[in-house]
């Protein structure tokens, strides 16, 4: 039969694990805010907003493609 000083036990581990998943997830949200300072962009990655993420890659191709373009008509 268990006693309390088992139960507390428990209870103390499980305290435990709540704080460092806590501070896991604050450690992750610093790296990420970390990031968006040090790029200066407000999407890093797909995660962050997968639709402006798509449409900011379709943008940066299609902005790839015209300077090519420009500098094709320049060198003709």
């Amino acid at each position: 039969m268990a006693s309390f000083g088992d139960l507390n036990r428990v209870n103390t581990n499980v305290q435990s694990l709540d704080s460092q998943l806590s501070l896991n997830r604050v450690n992750r949200e610093l790296g990420d805010s970390r990031m968006r300072m040090s790029t200066g962009l407000k999407i890093n990655k797909a995660e962050d907003d997968a639709a402006g993420y798509s449409i900011a890659t379709k943008l940066r191709s299609r902005v790839a493609g015209l300077e090519q373009s420009l500098q094709n008509v320049g060198d003709a």
